[in-house]
């Protein structure tokens, strides 16, 4: 019975390191065909969720204190790289142009839930396609707008808000065309003087998490 045992355990631990082998080789190869549509001009989509707080106090407006607003979101990309690689060493890479939609973007302050939607037409991207194989960094900005049906941050403001943001993630590709997203990003957002007040949300830090098919 001993023995028994032993055998199987013996095959299960090779078919382990077998699948291991298989999976690494197939990996390697697949993640040659996502890089390679990052370095020449292609298309891709995907998504992202995020969540985030402020790290800057919304300035107070009369009858409102000042506050940290937190948030989550989720949103929908469709992207195209523009160029081929352009650059030498570390910063070789390729321009894209994003479109974000949003459809929900929730802020809590204040003790409410605040829902709003919108769109980033304003978002480039440059993708450092030599430093690794499989791990694509990128750098980018994004401008857009946010719009919901009560006004926000709280108070006699606007229910029309901008936003701009500057992002420093990573691709991680993990199947064929397909990749892992993780992005940190600092988010601003004010609504430009188009309402009474303009406290607006200086600074906030979020993390997005998504996924991309290239």
């Amino acid at each position: 019975m001993r023995f028994c045992c032993a055998a199987w355990l013996r095959l299960f631990l090779l078919a382990l390191c077998i699948n291991a082998l298989t999976l690494a080789v197939s990996a390697q190869e697949t993640a040659g065909g996502a890089l390679n549509a990052l370095r020449q001009p292609s298309w891709n989509y995907g998504f992202q969720i995020y969540g985030g707080t402020a790290t800057m106090a919304t300035p107070p407006i009369p009858g409102a204190p000042g506050r940290y607003p937190s948030s989550w979101g989720a949103e929908f990309h469709l992207a195209r790289v523009l160029t081929n690689e352009h650059v030498e060493g570390w910063g070789r890479g390729t321009l894209e142009w994003d479109l974000n939609l949003i459809p929900v973007v929730n802020y809590y302050a204040a003790g409410r839930t605040y829902y709003m939607a919108g769109l980033e037409a304003v978002s480039a991207r440059w993708n450092f396609t030599r430093i690794n194989r499989r791990f694509v960094p990128f750098f980018g900005f994004d401008g857009g707008m946010l719009m919901g049906p009560d006004q926000f941050p709280p108070g006699d403001t606007s229910r029309f808000n901008f936003t701009v943001g500057l992002d420093l993630g990573a691709h991680i590709f993990t199947r064929q065309r397909q990749s892992f997203d993780t992005t940190i990003r600092l988010h601003h957002l004010s609504n430009a003087e188009t309402g009474h007040y303009n406290p607006g949300v200086p600074l906030s830090i979020q993390l997005m998490l998504g996924y991309t098919w290239f």
